[in-house]
């Protein structure tokens, strides 16, 4: 009986595997066959970072090659009036077209992707290879150029227990390191974390920024922490009885330019 089930998978197997990958594809259209991102003049990039910003990928692969669930799509009627039909269709992938509006896209995401990890003139590229029966291999150029990196690091806080609580030893941003806006994001959480967790249990990551200010005509960025600007102004926030009172008796609105701390905020500077 076991011979006889794996008979019939490698059958079914077989009848999947020789239907056409483009079967269900429109004249005049191409399927997505393959996509490829390629760095080209950094190391520090790895291609892995990158792939979640493409907004269209191939259809799903089963060991690296075959488009099973495409298979399964294809292998159906077009008659969704059957139930055998409708059941493939949805255990099944539709076959992704490729679209140029997308790739458009896609090469925005990337050049802000790698603007984000300090390559602010990074240039992204495509190029198209058509193959037979309707398909279509693209491939993502990304060429990184020279990367802004953190000179200097400071904190300045108007309170020498916050400026105290914020300058340990365990800082992410280090000299020389790319200007990196999620290792920036990823400090000012870790301040706020220690912050709650030294009394001032309402303290927010919005209320800190960064301000950051590039050297003439070199890749050499100046950083520099903060509060902003309607914590400050607040009397009630220069003093540390009067910020933990203040903070656990009062929700400041945030507006969202200020509540939604950008990658674009600190990048900027530099447009």
């Amino acid at each position: 009986m076991r011979k006889y089930v794996i008979y019939i998978g490698i059958m079914l197997g077989m009848v999947l595997a020789s239907c056409s990958t483009t079967k269900t594809v429109p004249d005049g259209k191409y399927l997505l066959n393959k996509t490829k991102i390629k760095v080209e003049d950094t190391k520090e990039v790895a291609v892995d970072e990158l792939d979640n910003y493409l907004r269209q990928t191939e259809n799903t692969e089963v060991f690296g090659f075959w488009k099973l669930q495409l298979n399964i799509y294809n292998w159906a009627g077009q008659d969704t009036s059957k139930w055998i039909n409708r059941t493939l269709h949805k255990i099944g992938e539709a076959p992704e077209i490729f679209s140029p509006s997308l790739t458009t896209a896609s090469m925005t995401n990337l050049q802000q992707a790698m603007a984000n990890k300090g390559y602010l003139n990074a240039v992204v590229d495509t190029t198209v290879q058509i193959k037979k029966e309707k398909k279509l291999n693209l491939t993502y150029h990304v060429t990184a150029k020279e990367p802004y990196r953190v000179r200097n690091y400071v904190v300045n806080l108007p309170n020498q227990d916050l400026q105290q609580i914020a300058t340990d030893r365990s800082s992410k941003v280090l000299r020389g390191m790319l200007f990196d806006a999620n290792v920036l994001e990823e400090e000012r959480t870790r301040i706020t974390n220690r912050m709650r967790a030294k009394g001032y249990y309402f303290f927010e990551k919005e209320y800190l920024q960064y301000i950051a200010d590039s050297a003439w005509l070199s890749h050499e960025v100046d950083v520099r922490m903060q509060l902003q600007d309607y914590i400050v102004s607040s009397e009630e926030a220069v003093q540390k009885r009067s910020l933990r009172s203040s903070l656990s008796r009062r929700s400041f609105s945030i507006p969202n330019t200020i509540n939604q701390y950008s990658r674009k905020k600190i990048l900027i500077l530099f447009q």
